[in-house]
């Protein structure tokens, strides 16, 4: 009895192996370090802006592709946005478009109010809490933006998507300098 029930584990063991290795495909895993270094940084940039999963630059005018797609990299690659020799993306405040921080904080904002609106089986996705969620965030994250016509900008910036891009009602100091 023992023997037949190593067998059976023994069996049992090799065809979750063996179903864990068909899943796999031979596909290599590539560790973080090495994702920050050659042709696999490229890769990276790349995937900013051309994988609608990943692409949080698909769309973007070219203007602002690479402070962006710096941005995106940088979420992995922290060094790739460090301000070095006064470069203008990586040194930029983060209430400039042409730096790689102004990208990075909409970014930010964007994943922590995805986690904080998802739709679960209970409750249905709510755009206008994710809406309040992410222009809250986009301000607390870069208080230099607070009262300006950041949106705007964005929503200029992605033409493609601007119909996506949501409004955000005007705050009381934007109202009183006449904004909608």
């Amino acid at each position: 009895m023992k023997r037949r029930q190593r067998f059976a584990a023994t069996v049992a063991i090799a065809v979750m192996v063996t179903a864990g290795m068909g899943a796999y495909r031979g596909d290599r895993q590539v560790p973080r370090e090495e994702l920050c270094e050659g042709d696999e940084l490229s890769d990276l940039y790349e995937t900013c802006t051309q994988d609608i999963r990943l692409g949080l630059c698909t769309g973007i005018s070219k203007e602002f592709e690479v402070p962006c797609q710096v941005a995106c990299v940088s979420h992995i690659c922290p060094d790739e946005a460090a301000c070095v020799d006064d470069d203008p993306v990586g040194c930029a405040p983060c209430d400039d478009m042409d730096g790689a921080a102004f990208w990075y904080t909409l970014h930010t904002a964007d994943w922590r109010c995805n986690y904080k609106t998802i739709a679960t089986r209970d409750e249905p996705f709510d755009p206008a809490a994710f809406t309040a969620c992410y222009w809250a965030q986009v301000e607390h994250l870069c208080p230099a933006l607070v009262d300006t016509d950041w949106d705007e900008r964005v929503r200029a910036a992605f033409s493609v998507y601007s119909d996506e891009f949501p409004s955000r009602p005007a705050s009381p100091t934007r109202r009183a300098l006449g904004a909608k």
